[in-house]
């Protein structure tokens, strides 16, 4: 199984994998997933890796505000790609949440 990590900042995927790590989860697992400037362009670039990966199964990390959009976008660029997502909290105020969830 691999990570697709979504980085929304440039350290995320360094936060993530330090975070997985202290988990126990082993870094062979881990795909190293080009940074990208928005969603559609990480999906466009996570689909040749992960095809010549040969992984059928991953699992796809963003903020609970843009989990829909992420989900949505990887499926219909990756759509045969079986997906476990796993949100996190934004620490934001509600306002700014709310904000963000009708972006």
């Amino acid at each position: 199984m691999a990570c697709i990590l979504i980085p929304l900042i440039a350290r995320m995927n360094d936060t993530l994998n330090n975070y997985f790590i202290e988990l126990g989860i082993p870094t062979v697992v881990f795909l190293d997933i080009p940074l990208s400037r928005f969603t559609f362009e990480n999906a466009l670039l996570a689909k040749p890796i992960l095809a010549s990966a040969n992984i059928s199964h991953a699992i796809l990390f963003s903020s609970e505000f843009h989990m829909q959009r992420a989900h949505y976008i990887f499926n219909h660029v990756l759509p045969t790609l079986n997906l476990t997502l796993v949100s996190t909290k934004a620490p934001l105020p509600g306002i700014k949440l709310s904000q963000l969830y009708g972006h």
